[in-house]
C-alpha cells in the first residue's frame, strides 16, 4: 500500500516491523500489538498476533493476477499457442 501497511479483518493497521531475506527474496513482515484484545482473534490467528508476510515485489503478482480474474480465457489461449511448441521441443 501506499502507506506500507495492511487492515486485519477487525480494521486494526498492521505496521512495517522489519524486512528479512528468506531464500534469497526480500520479504516484509507486519502486524499490529492489538490481536490481545480483539473479538475476531480466536477466528483470525492461533498466534499472538495477525503476522503478513509479503515479498517486496508481491504487487507485480497481485496485478497479474486482477488481469487474469477480468480476462480468465487469456491462461488458455496462452496455452494453446505458447506452450504446445515447447512441449513438443521437449518430447
Amino acid at each position: 500500500t501506499k502507506t506500507n501497511e495492511y487492515r486485519c479483518p477487525a480494521g486494526e493497521r498492521l505496521i512495517w516491523r522489519f524486512s528479512t531475506v528468506e531464500r534469497g527474496l526480500t520479504m516484509s513482515k507486519y502486524w499490529s500489538s492489538n490481536c490481545q484484545q480483539c473479538s475476531l482473534k480466536g477466528d483470525c490467528t492461533p498466534g499472538p498476533q495477525r503476522r503478513v508476510t509479503r515479498w517486496e515485489h508481491e504487487a507485480v503478482l497481485d496485478d497479474m493476477q486482477a488481469r487474469l480474474d477480468h480476462a480468465p480465457e487469456m491462461m488458455r489461449i496462452r496455452r494453446q499457442t505458447v506452450e504446445h511448441p515447447f512441449g513438443t521441443i521437449k518430447a
